[in-house]
């Protein structure tokens, strides 16, 4: 197609900026508008007086000549040049859906590629469109497919997609990009304390299920809490306008609202099979579950979704309880309930909750008040004498020895 037939399929498609609309996430600048009338008024200059110089043209528009020059023979375009030229080339999205641009370059270039994505999930076959047009970055599937029971890639990639949803409830920060409204892309960010030496992997596992979705995902210099002073592993992924649309459409959030204070809006999640249900509550517990030993009680804290969560744990088949905190309310269980999702991810190697539940599961249990072997009366006293924590010499010997032991009789020999 030649200058001429090209300025005039832009001139025919862009004449009431409709093709906008059709673009997830763009909300252009008064800037970017005003640029784009002087584009479409140089282009038609060009096919009506084709004699006109540029300078002439450039002198009206207020534009400089050689910008001019290089608009008219299509060599540089404004940003909203540069979206319709992607509209005229991908077409017209289905219908109730618009086209998002996957990668975010440096001076929010779209760079592609571009997918389609509804603008609200009615049934599970939107989210499955979204996720079978995801490519998974080199590399990734190969790290983390063993890991999984199914070999099929579409229903790995699905899994993975409602794990991270659930940490997206959580601990995943979703932050906006800078201070430019043109693209309204997020990242996603995960901070996990080194305190706990799984969280490497559980992080490393995280990035990898990031990058099978499409995006590259990095792990940063560490950081320091400032409250706590304690380390803390850092992970960063690219800009993207697919996280918007996770948190917008998926979280059914608004720009001002937060996991932390608002509830999630995902009623269509009921609508889904229940190995997406149980893997996105597997995300949620990698992020925010605990396993109490003191109290054979496992549960999520996560407040402003505590109806939410204890509805979809019962949709599993799940017993659950409502706990009063001093946070707020929290969905409670316990851990042979737990166990039966289970209620966190299935790898003890990644997730130390469920290797927290499972060395629970097996342990005996030693009732408050009931005979404590000598040889456990001697572990604890070994324990405390290395000075440490009662609640970690609790878990060390759940793991180590099979036993479990209250806080109160373990207190009576702990400095004993």
């Amino acid at each position: 197609m030649g200058n001429k037939e090209c300025i005039n399929e832009i001139l025919e498609t862009s004449e009431k900026l409709g093709f906008i609309e059709k673009f997830f996430g763009i909300t252009p600048t008064k800037k970017d508008l005003e640029r784009f009338k002087k584009f479409r008024a140089a282009l038609k200059w060009k096919l009506q007086a084709p004699s006109v110089s540029y300078g002439k043209i450039g002198r009206i528009l207020k534009v400089d000549p050689k910008v001019v020059s290089r608009w008219i023979n299509l060599r540089e375009l404004p940003f909203l040049a540069k979206l319709l030229k992607a509209y005229i080339s991908l077409g017209e999205p289905r219908k109730n859906y618009k086209w998002l641009c996957m990668h975010i370059g440096f001076g929010q270039t779209l760079d592609g590629p571009w997918i389609q994505v509804p603008i609200s999930i009615r049934k599970f076959s939107d989210i499955v469109n979204v996720v079978n047009q995801l490519k998974p970055l080199p590399g990734s599937i190969k790290k983390i497919k063993k890991f999984f029971s199914t070999s099929n890639v579409r229903r790995l990639k699905l899994e993975i997609f409602a794990y991270i949803l659930g940490f997206c409830v959580g601990d995943f920060g979703k932050k906006k990009s800078g201070k430019c409204i043109r693209i309204n892309s997020r990242v996603f960010s995960l901070k996990l304390t080194k305190r706990v030496k799984k969280n490497l992997l559980l992080g490393n596992f995280i990035k990898e299920c990031v990058r099978a979705l499409g995006l590259e995902m990095k792990r940063y210099k560490d950081q320091i809490d400032k409250a706590t002073k304690a380390g803390r592993f850092y992970w960063e992924s690219q800009h993207s306008l697919l996280v918007e649309w996770i948190f917008k459409v998926c979280l059914g959030l608004k720009n001002n609202e937060t996991t932390t204070f608002n509830p999630v809006r995902m009623e269509w999640l009921f609508k889904t099979p229940k190995y997406f249900i149980k893997r996105f509550i597997q995300g949620l517990g990698d992020s925010d579950g605990q396993v109490n030993m003191q109290a054979d009680c496992c549960n999520i804290a996560s407040y402003p979704n505590t109806m939410f969560l204890k509805r979809l744990l019962e949709k599993l088949g799940v017993r659950v309880r409502i706990d009063n905190t001093v946070d707020g309310k929290i969905v409670a269980m316990t851990s042979r309930e737990a166990i039966k999702i289970p209620l966190f991810f299935e790898n003890e190697k990644i997730s130390y909750r469920y290797a927290d539940l499972k060395a629970y599961v097996k342990a005996k249990c030693i009732k408050p008040g009931g005979r404590v072997p000598e040889h456990v009366k001697s572990l604890i006293r070994r324990y405390s004498r290395k000075g440490c924590r009662k609640v970690d010499v609790i878990k060390m010997l759940a793991h180590k020895h099979g036993i479990i032991v209250g806080y109160e009789t373990l207190s009576r020999y702990f400095s004993s």
